[in-house]
């Protein structure tokens, strides 16, 4: 580890402007929809590493009853899939433009607050 006292001094990289912005081969171009910019960074590569990565994760917690989602849900658990992953990073996206004070009340049935598409897509648990 490096501690600044000795003779050793880290690579610094260079930065120039040589790859910077977006670059020709981008796939998506002016007018194209903004799911389009979307998919360009999360295309099925890295939703299908997300989900392995989720569903490795249950698998290592669920037989101690580890994990944020107790262990009685962690039973009945389902892999996740790519699509379905998709809806949830949908509806994380949505979130912030339909305020709720608690997550619970994005599901909620009260007529007041009610926000048919997150019970539509997906269930809170």
């Amino acid at each position: 580890m490096w501690s600044g006292g000795s003779d050793f001094v880290p690579d610094s990289p260079a930065f120039d402007m040589t790859d910077d912005g977006i670059q020709p081969a981008f796939p998506v171009h002016a007018g194209q929809y903004y799911v389009d910019y979307f998919l360009a960074f999360m295309d099925d590569g890295v939703v299908q590493r997300i989900c392995d990565e989720t569903n490795r994760y249950q698998e290592q917690c669920a037989p101690e009853g580890l994990g944020p989602v107790g262990s009685q849900k962690m039973k009945y658990w389902v892999k996740v899939t790519i699509q379905e992953m998709y809806i949830f990073l949908a509806l994380m996206l949505l979130m912030p433009h339909v305020r709720r004070h608690d997550l619970e009340d994005y599901w909620s049935l009260n007529d007041i607050i009610l926000t048919i598409v997150f019970g539509k897509y997906m269930s809170r648990d």
